[in-house]
């Protein structure tokens, strides 16, 4: 039996400049059950994603936003 976990976590604070992201070749999974990497994923599509309950939950990506 194959278990997977994924966590993602988003961090934006204008004061202190700290950013944290997660890399194009990262791996999500679909709300169809699929693994697809972030450089893959579109806006709208649902990812599992832990929320503050600690639950897991899909939920639609809304932006991307890409490091210079």
């Amino acid at each position: 039996m194959i278990q997977h976990m994924i966590v993602l976590q988003y961090t934006c604070v204008t004061n202190r400049r700290e950013s944290k992201y997660f890399p194009g070749r990262n791996i999500v999974i679909t709300e169809n059950g699929l693994m697809k990497s972030l450089s893959n994923i579109e806006i709208g599509e649902r990812a599992l994603v832990m929320n503050k309950e600690n639950q897991l939950i899909y939920e639609p990506i809304e932006d991307l936003i890409h490091l210079k």
